[in-house]
C-alpha cells in the first residue's frame, strides 16, 4: 500500500500585535506608530500639544515635572496615548497547524528553537530605524517636529520610557526522561525534556545533558509519540469499506471513534477489488464521512484502492471476476469526480498498461505501491523509476526474497527509499524474518493492521461480501483457508514486533512516525510532536518485558 494526503487539523490562533491598536481607557491623544507618521496634521497637533505641556509644565513648578537624569522635564508617559508592554511593532500571528500542513511550531527540528516558541519575544520597534533604538515598550510616538530640546534630538535618549516592567513569569512547564521513538540503529534510549505551555501543547523538544538534573515531572524512561497512522484497514465493526452505503454512516462514525479509542488517529481506508458502482458508493458516502469529522474521532485520509489491476496468479483473496487489465479507461470509470478522495493505489507493475497508469495517477498527486504481483526485481525497479514508492503488505503476495530472485522487495531494500508496509501479526509473515526486515531496512518499515470487517467483533464464523469469513484468534481466511487478513488493532502489530525484536522505540516509530512520512506530514519526529496536545498523543512503557500504551495525559 501506499499513501498520500490528507491527515488531521487543529489550529490554534496566536497572538496578534497591531502598533496601531490605541488603547480607548487611555488620553485622548492620538498616534501613529506604523513607521509613516499617519496623518501630518494629527502628528503636529501631538508634538504642538506636547510642546505646550512641556513649557506650561515647565514654568508654573517643577512639582510635576519628573526630574530623571539629564535635568529636562518630562512628560509622563502613562498621560500619553499608544501601546505598552513589550513593545511589538508589526503584526505577529501564529497557529498550531494541522496534520497534512508543516506550521510554525513544526519547522524546527529536535533540539533547535524556534522564534516564535519564545515567550518574551524582544523584537525591535521599528525595522526601518523610524524609532529610536531603544525606544521599546514605550508609547506608540514620534517626535517627528521635535526641536532641539528635546532629548532625543541631544543625546537619543528616550524620554517617555515606562518603569521598567517586572519579568513575566515563565509558562512552560516540562517533562523529563522521556524517549522517542526512532528507526533500529538510531538514538532511542537518551532522554529528553518536553516542554508545554499552559495550553498543553508541545512548544520545546530538547535532549537532556547527562548527569545534569533537569526540573520537571519524570516520566522515567517511558516513550512519547504521536498516535498511529493505518495505511491498509479494510473495515471494522462488521462493515466493510467497499460495501459501504448511506445507511452505514452512523456505525461508520462509531468505527472511527473505535479507532480513536485503539489508539489510531488516521486510516487510508482500503477498498479490495470490486465492483465499479460499489466502489463509486462507497468513495461517496467516506467523502460524506470525512466531512463530519470531529475530535476524539479518528480522522480519514483518503481512500487506498487495492485493486483491481492485479495480478491474477498474486490475487489473494480478491475476487477474480472483478479484477481489471489497467488503462486509463477503467480507471477513468472508476476515480473520475473521486481523484481527491483517493490517496493510494496498489496495481502490479508489470501487467501491460500499467506504466500508463502509474503515470497518471502520479499526475493526479496519488500515490502508487505495488502488490498482488509477480514482478521480477527488474520489473520492480523500472516501476520503482516511474513513480511507485511503497510496497503492500511486503512478502505476502509477491515473489519472496531469494538468494538468486531478489524480487521486488530485495530491489526495495537496495534502493533504501521505498516504504515497506508489513503486518506484524506473526501469521501473514514470521516473527523472524519481520524483525530480518526491520535490519535490513530500518527506515523503510512501515506497519499496518490489513484489518477487516469483523474488527471490534469477537472471533468466530463472520460475512464478506458473498463469501464467508473465518476468525480465529485476531486472523481471518476464507474457507478454502486463503490467508484474507486481521482483526487485530494496529498498535497490536507494534507490541508483538517490540517483543521479537528487543527495539520498543524502533516498533513504535514504524506505525506512528513512518506513515506520516509516508503520505507527506511529518518528514520527522519533531513534526509530528511539536505543536500536538499532550492529549492527542501517546505514552508507551514497558512492564514486565512487555509493551503498553496510554494517552500521554
Amino acid at each position: 500500500m501506499q499513501p498520500a494526503a490528507v491527515v488531521r487539523q487543529s489550529g490554534r490562533q496566536g497572538l496578534v500585535c497591531h502598533r496601531q491598536d490605541l488603547s480607548s481607557q487611555q488620553s485622548g491623544i492620538e498616534a501613529t506608530a506604523d513607521g509613516h507618521r499617519g496623518n501630518g496634521n494629527a502628528t503636529g497637533h501631538l508634538h504642538d500639544r506636547v510642546q505646550r505641556i512641556h513649557t506650561r509644565e515647565g514654568a508654573a513648578s517643577d512639582g510635576n515635572t519628573d526630574h530623571r537624569q539629564g535635568g529636562e522635564g518630562r512628560h509622563h508617559p502613562r498621560k500619553m496615548g499608544g501601546t505598552t508592554g513589550t513593545g511589538h511593532d508589526h503584526t505577529e500571528s501564529f497557529s498550531a497547524g494541522r496534520l497534512g500542513k508543516r506550521h510554525h511550531f513544526q519547522r524546527g527540528a529536535v533540539g533547535r528553537q524556534h522564534p516564535h516558541l519564545h515567550l518574551n519575544p524582544q523584537l525591535p520597534q521599528d525595522r526601518r530605524g523610524r524609532f529610536h533604538g531603544r525606544q521599546i515598550g514605550i508609547t506608540a510616538h514620534h517626535h517627528g517636529h521635535a526641536g532641539k530640546n528635546c532629548r532625543h534630538e541631544k543625546d537619543r535618549q528616550d524620554c517617555h520610557r515606562l518603569p521598567q516592567r517586572p519579568r513575566r513569569p515563565d509558562l512552560m512547564r516540562r517533562i523529563t526522561d522521556v524517549r522517542l521513538p526512532a528507526p533500529l540503529g538510531s538514538e532511542t534510549e537518551r532522554p529528553h525534556w518536553i516542554g508545554l505551555n499552559d495550553e498543553g501543547r508541545i512548544v520545546e523538544i530538547q535532549p537532556q545533558i547527562a548527569g545534569e538534573t533537569c526540573p520537571g515531572s519524570s516520566w522515567h524512561g517511558d516513550w512519547l509519540s504521536p498516535r498511529g497512522v493505518d495505511l491498509q484497514i479494510n473495515g471494522g465493526l462488521g462493515l466493510a469499506f467497499p460495501e459501504l452505503s448511506a445507511a452505514d454512516l452512523p456505525r461508520l462514525i462509531a468505527l472511527l471513534e473505535l479507532l480513536w479509542a485503539d489508539g489510531v488517529e488516521a486510516i487510508a481506508p482500503t477498498l479490495v477489488t470490486c465492483g465499479i458502482a460499489p466502489l463509486r458508493q462507497a468513495l461517496a458516502v467516506l467523502h460524506q464521512a470525512r466531512l463530519q469529522h470531529q475530535p476524539g474521532r479518528c480522522r480519514l485520509l483518503g481512500a487506498h484502492l487495492e485493486g483491481p489491476f492485479l495480478a491474477e496468479a498474486r490475487r489473494g483473496a480478491h475476487p477474480i471476476e472483478h479484477l481489471a487489465a489497467p488503462s486509463l479507461e477503467a480507471l477513468d470509470h472508476r476515480i473520475r469526480g473521486f481523484e481527491s478522495d483517493i490517496a493510494l493505489v496498489t496495481l502490479a507493475p508489470e501487467l501491460a498498461g500499467a506504466d500508463t497508469v502509474i503515470s497518471a495517477l502520479r499526475q493526479r498527486n496519488i500515490t502508487v505501491a505495488l502488490g498482488h504481483s509477480a514482478a521480477k526485481a527488474e520489473q520492480a525497479g523500472q516501476a520503482f523509476e516511474q513513480g511507485v514508492g511503497m510496497l503492500t503488505h511486503a512478502f505476502n503476495a509477491m515473489p519472496g526474497l531469494h538468494h538468486r530472485a531478489p524480487g521486488p522487495l530485495g530491489e526495495a531494500c537496495r534502493r533504501g527509499d521505498i516504504a515497506l508496509g508489513l503486518i506484524a501479526d506473526g501469521v501473514h509473515v514470521d516473527p523472524t524474518m519481520a524483525v530480518l526486515l526491520q535490519r535490513l531496512a530500518p527506515e523503510q518499515l512501515v506497519l499496518v493492521s490489513d484489518a477487516l470487517a469483523p474488527y471490534g467483533l469477537a472471533d468466530g464464523e463472520h460475512r464478506w461480501d458473498e463469501r464467508v469469513l473465518l476468525v480465529q484468534n485476531g486472523t481471518c481466511r476464507l474457507e478454502d483457508g486463503t490467508l484474507a487478513g486481521v482483526t487485530l488493532p494496529q498498535l497490536e502489530g507494534v507490541k508483538r514486533l517490540a517483543t521479537w525484536s528487543g527495539a520498543a522505540g524502533a516498533a513504535i516509530w514504524g506505525a506512528t512516525v513512518a506513515p506520516r512520512r509516508v503520505i507527506g506530514t511529518a518528514g520527522t519526529l519533531n513534526d509530528a510532536l511539536v505543536g500536538q496536545q499532550l492529549t492527542n498523543l501517546l505514552r508507551w512503557s514497558q512492564r514486565e518485558g512487555e509493551l503498553h500504551w496510554a494517552c500521554a495525559a
